[in-house]
C-alpha cells in the first residue's frame, strides 16, 4: 500500500487536485477520513501507478502553461481527454511543440470548458481522422 501523502509531496498539487488525480473525485473540500486528515491514507499499487502517469501527463504541459498547468481546471480538463480511449498523449505533445499555445502559455487560470477547447483545437489541428470532441471520440 502506498500513501497519499507521498503522491502530494512528489508533485506539489494542492490536496484536491491530487485527490482528483487519484481517485478522480474531489472530497468535496473537506476530509472524508481521519487517515486522509492525517497524510496516511492508503492506495492500492494501481490507484497509485495511474496517479503517477496521469501527474506525468500533466507535467508535460507545463512547458506549454507554466503559469497555469497546476490549477484544478487545468486538471480536470486533462483528466477529461485521459478518459478518451482514442487520445494519444505523443500526439498532442507534438501538436503543442509544432504549434504552441500562446493563450495557454500567458494565461493564469482558463475554466474547464475553455482549457478543454483550447487542448482540442490544438489536438485536432491538421487531423482528418480519429479527431476527438468535448473530451470524447
Amino acid at each position: 500500500m502506498f500513501v497519499f501523502k507521498e503522491f502530494y509531496e512528489a508533485y506539489k498539487f494542492d490536496i484536491i487536485t491530487c485527490q482528483l488525480i487519484v481517485t478522480g473525485h474531489r472530497s468535496g473540500g473537506y476530509a472524508l477520513t481521519d487517515s486522509f486528515r492525517i497524510g496516511l491514507m492508503q492506495l492500492d499499487e494501481q490507484q497509485i501507478t495511474d496517479a503517477y502517469i496521469k501527474a506525468k501527463k500533466i507535467a508535460d504541459i507545463a512547458i506549454h502553461h507554466p503559469l497555469g498547468w497546476k490549477s484544478r481546471n487545468f486538471v480536470k480538463a486533462m483528466l477529461a481527454l485521459f478518459y478518451v480511449r482514442e487520445y494519444y498523449h505523443e500526439h498532442m505533445l507534438l501538436k503543442l511543440q509544432t504549434y504552441p499555445v500562446v493563450m495557454l502559455a500567458n494565461a493564469k487560470l482558463l475554466r474547464v470548458d475553455e482549457y478543454l477547447q483550447i487542448l482540442l483545437e490544438k489536438y485536432n489541428f491538421r487531423r482528418i481522422k480519429d479527431r476527438i470532441e468535448n473530451g470524447r471520440r
